[in-house]
């Protein structure tokens, strides 16, 4: 990219966007200024905005012919006014939470309903839940906690059998017949839901204990115009790149801004530093869960209107950050004249 003379050192930084995640640590990657977008729905005929349908979605628990499921339903522009449940043997119920145990073993298609508070209703995709008659010599059951993609697991079944056998089922093709299997770790892009089941044998006669499980990346990149996020839900290291360049305009920074004191990393990207020199945050040392981190791409650019942030990749491969920094001229944007990696590695 050719520079005109008369650029300078300058700054712009008109806006800093906030925000904010429920429990989860932030990475906050903001280019320059904020984006402003004005939404608004189409008319319903009357004026008003439509109303768009709820999602509708449940977990569940279950040991022997005992079950439990949890309503997670979510509506973008309203509220959860009312869930209705379908056992698939006949049972219904209604409420956030509902219990429900089943007369015999099998499989059963369970789903729910969800109602918004502008009285329109999806029904969740059916699942298959399976359950067993039980035992009389044992009963299955265990305990699980997860952070980010890993579940620690504790078997607390019951069994007096002379001969007890444990087979564990994890949802995702993994497997232990171990009593005590300690942990297992899913390998996701996306937060995904598992299903797992422990059945234990004592003496011939099974039962069967099923929970499922919501696991995410150790971390997740998501971007929006030219805000990102990175989650960090599990312990992690962090290390940020830069990969390339193309520009010749004095001021384009890469800012560490939390945890306090501010760190600048690129004190002057189009010069400094190197391409290819890699910065380790927090000395090398791994952020505890619930740290939270934020960020700034600033631009050089005098008058600069349009600085832009484009960013690709996973949380196995990195992350590619492309920083146009808004200079206006034949093929721009162009998104080389910072392009940074960044790289999220557990503990």
């Amino acid at each position: 990219m050719i520079r005109p003379a008369f650029l300078r050192n300058t700054y712009l930084h008109l806006g800093l966007g906030t925000y904010t995640m429920r429990s989860s640590p932030v990475f906050t990657l903001v280019a320059g200024v904020a984006l402003i977008a004005a939404c608004g729905g189409d008319g319903d005929g009357g004026g008003g905005p439509s109303n768009t349908a709820p999602t509708a979605s449940f977990t569940y628990e279950c040991t022997n012919l005992v079950c439990s499921f949890t309503d997670n339903s979510s509506d973008e522009d309203g509220t959860i006014a009312s869930r209705s449940w379908d056992f698939g043997d006949g049972g219904t119920a209604s409420g956030a939470s509902a219990n429900h145990t089943y007369i015999q073993a099998g499989d059963y298609e369970v789903t729910v309903e969800a109602t918004d508070d502008a009285g329109e209703s999806t029904t969740s995709d059916p699942q298959t839940v399976t359950v067993t008659a039980g035992s009389a010599v044992s009963q299955a059951s265990f305990t699980v906690t997860c952070t980010g993609p890993s579940c620690v697991l504790d078997n607390t079944s019951v069994a007096s059998g002379a001969t007890t056998t444990y087979e564990w089922a994890f949802g995702d093709g993994q497997t232990s017949t171990d009593e005590e299997p300690g942990s297992v770790t899913y390998t996701v892009t996306a937060p995904t839901t598992f299903t797992i089941t422990l059945k234990v044998t004592s003496d011939g006669e099974l039962s069967q204990a099923t929970k499922q499980v919501h696991v995410s990346p150790a971390a997740g990149l998501t971007c929006a115009g030219v805000a990102c996020t990175l989650d960090l839900t599990s312990a992690a290291t962090v290390t940020v790149t830069l990969t390339a360049r193309d520009c010749e305009v004095q001021g384009n920074t890469f800012v560490i801004t939390n945890p306090e004191p501010s760190v600048t990393l690129f004190t002057n990207g189009c010069f400094s530093p190197a391409v290819g020199t890699s910065f380790e945050l927090n000395n090398g040392e791994a952020y505890a869960a619930g740290t939270q981190l934020a960020a700034e791409v600033r631009t050089g650019v005098a008058g600069a209107e349009n600085p832009q942030l484009r960013v690709t990749g996973t949380f196995e491969d990195g992350w590619t950050l492309e920083f146009d920094d808004g200079f206006v001229g034949v093929g721009e944007p162009d998104f080389n004249d910072l392009v940074i990696r960044v790289v999220a590695t557990p503990e």
